[in-house]
């Protein structure tokens, strides 16, 4: 019996079914322009494999926390039944790191990602299990609106409600359903592989340095053989580097095979084109990429930024909204969140004046400061560890200085 079919299975009649199933036609890989591609070819080109791989690591070590809302700020609900769950073993063979990994790259590909709540006997989800994204069909069930979920795992088909799947969406036009990124940019990523492959052929070709050995008058065939052996004999194995001779009359020449303007408008082309895949589908900076040719330090500090404002945050909040809702709809009071803060450290200048200001401003506290910079010290209480301070020229906002009014 295999492990999907000890789940709970709900059945709907054919006529209460609303189709929306994934535009990708798998049993179809001829694209528009003509060149086979399927699926299974995703991220194996190499500039759609850098962004997936740079967007999901990035997602995947930032540390995710479930919160408390307080009446003044918040905490960490480490009390919580799901705060194993989802911060330390979510299930038998992944660490959290390698799940959400996955969850993101499923997500850049196929456009959605899909995990199986496996519960206990108190209807608690103890661990969460991946589902393959071309293996899944989403269905919407006429009478009562919800989702629900065909699987096919070895053969067979099992359906499950919504309550048993988390479905994560990207991108969608219908609200059921994420596109697929390769079925709708397959003709950009059709376009590259081809400049990929060509761009082998050229590195081939380049490769190559061939010799020639030439004579002023024609030689015959039997003296031509017994020069091509000697010389191949004489110049092999441990011979390899040594001078060659020749008779005066005969002379060896280096053919030049450099790039030809066709090759490099080909290999011009290829940049191009991975710059558009990276910076129009993938929101991923060239300078990650190796595409940016003379990239300056205050520009990669500014595209880092942009990088975590407008490519990573939206990814992070749709985790975090498809979490809260499957797991804390009940309870507003928590909620899951991915930790940025490594991401936008700085440099230590910049961390060293910016703890300075909030230290002596009375926004945060040295333990506050220890604890982000992950130093392991902590400061007694007595000794002001945890006491907030402020420089003493400086009063509440509220209090205005005798010599600051003007008549």
């Amino acid at each position: 019996m295999d492990f999907l079919s000890i789940f709970h299975k709900a059945k709907s009649s054919d006529e209460s079914i609303i189709r929306s199933e994934s535009t990708t036609d798998y049993s179809d890989p001829v694209s528009n322009s003509g060149f086979t591609y399927t699926s299974l070819d995703d991220d194996r080109l190499s500039i759609v494999y850098g962004c997936v791989r740079i967007r999901s690591n990035t997602v995947a070590q930032l540390p995710l926390k479930i919160y408390r809302k307080m009446d003044k700020g918040r905490e960490e609900a480490t009390d919580n039944i799901y705060w194993n769950l989802l911060t330390r073993k979510p299930n038998g063979f992944q660490t959290p790191f390698q799940l959400w990994q996955w969850v993101v790259r499923q997500l850049d590909i196929h456009g959605n990602a899909y995990l199986k709540r496996i519960r206990n006997g108190l209807g608690q989800t103890i661990e969460l299990w991946p589902l393959n994204a071309i293996s899944v069909k989403v269905q919407i069930d006429a009478t009562s609106g919800k989702p629900f979920y065909t699987v096919l795992f070895k053969g067979k088909q099992d359906v499950y409600p919504s309550d048993q799947i988390i479905h994560f969406k990207g991108y969608s036009v219908d609200g059921v359903i994420g596109l697929s990124t390769i079925d709708t940019f397959r003709v950009l990523f059709d376009g590259y592989s081809i400049l990929e492959d060509a761009g082998t052929q050229i590195a081939k070709n380049v490769a190559k340095v061939p010799n020639i050995i030439t004579h002023p008058v024609n030689v015959k065939d039997e003296e031509l053989r017994k020069l091509k052996d000697n010389w191949n004999n004489g110049f092999k194995g441990d011979n390899a580097g040594k001078t060659g001779w020749l008779p005066n009359t005969y002379k060896v020449e280096q053919v030049p095979n450099g790039l030809s303007a066709q090759d490099a408008q080909y290999i011009e082309q290829k940049r191009f084109s991975a710059q558009r895949i990276a910076a129009d589908i993938f929101g991923i900076p060239q300078h990650q990429l190796g595409l940016s040719t003379s990239p300056t330090y205050a520009s990669v500090e500014q595209m880092a930024i942009e990088f975590v404002s407008y490519t990573i945050t939206p990814i992070l909040v749709n985790l975090e909204q498809t979490l809260n809702d499957v797991f804390f709809a009940d309870d507003p009071s928590l909620y899951v969140k991915f930790n940025t803060k490594s991401l936008l450290r700085g440099d230590d200048n910049s961390r060293r004046n910016m703890y300075q200001f909030f230290l002596t401003n009375g926004c945060m506290t040295p333990n506050q400061i220890n604890d982000l910079e992950d130093n392991g010290i902590i400061v007694p209480a007595d000794q002001g560890g945890d006491t907030y301070v402020r420089q003493l020229n400086i009063g509440p906002a509220t209090t205005q200085s005798p010599t600051s009014s003007l008549v």
